[in-house]
């Protein structure tokens, strides 16, 4: 597989990753997913870059979803909504479970579900 435009975020090696012998999912299901990555892929109107950001913590250009950089052991608090980062000037905690959460997700969220994550 290859790793190019992931190689300076914290998404696995996709070549460490183990994958089941089985899928659990139908050959039908497969074709219908296969077809819509390829048309995907195909089309003319596609950005095939990650959308970056700049680390809270460090400083450095990072993936916009990577928790920490590559140079840094401090990982940024997860969102429990999306599992991005939660950005210090988004930052919210819920009153209820007291998890913390970007504040534009938590209002997409509650908007949707009216209840806590």
């Amino acid at each position: 597989m290859n790793n190019d435009g992931i190689e300076n975020t914290d998404i696995p090696n996709l070549n460490s990753i183990k994958l089941p012998e089985k899928s659990s999912i139908s050959q039908e299901k497969i074709g219908e997913v296969r077809n819509y990555v390829l048309q995907f892929v195909s089309s003319d109107q596609k950005n095939m870059n990650l959308d970056m950001r700049k680390c809270e913590l460090t400083g450095e250009t990072i993936f916009e979803g990577s928790l920490k950089s590559q140079n840094s052991t401090k990982s940024a608090e997860e969102c429990i909504i999306t599992g991005f980062p939660v950005l210090k000037s988004q930052s919210y905690s819920c009153n209820n479970c007291k998890k913390s959460c970007n504040k534009n997700d938590w209002n997409t969220y509650v908007g949707v579900f009216n209840s806590c994550p």
